[in-house]
């Protein structure tokens, strides 16, 4: 959703920059662009959650990748799938802990604390 905003936001730029360039309307082709670009959205959004249930094969764990959440009993799979690639893994005996959103050295704004079996035992959100 948030780069839908970036889009529509640097549309609008565009828009006032041609415009006050030349003096030609381009709304119409801005207008198409920005169509292009929604279905372009919304298509990869379709493609990305049938995906996801020929994977999955559960709706509640397609929903829960595509909302980005994190649940109990979620797998480092389906972590990977909702989150993305972790920008730290540590690993111990007994856990293995994902770290995401780096806030400094050392520091992470989200962590993911896998058991032995690799599925989620509990999270943190700073």
């Amino acid at each position: 959703m948030i780069w839908l905003i970036t889009w529509i936001t640097a549309f609008f730029f565009i828009f006032q920059l041609v415009n006050t360039y030349d003096g030609t309307d381009y709304a119409p082709l801005m207008v198409l662009v920005l169509i292009v670009l929604l279905l372009r959205w919304l298509i990869y959004r379709f493609i990305r959650k049938r995906i996801l249930m020929r994977k999955y094969k559960d709706k509640e764990v397609v929903r829960n990748i595509i909302r980005r959440k994190i649940w109990m009993g979620a797998s480092t799979e389906m972590i990977k799938d909702s989150w993305g690639r972790p920008g730290d893994i540590k690993s111990g005996s007994h856990k293995t802990v994902w770290c995401y959103g780096n806030i400094g050295k050392n520091r992470w704004k989200h962590r993911i604390t896998f058991n032995r079996d690799d599925v989620v035992s509990s999270w943190t959100e700073n």
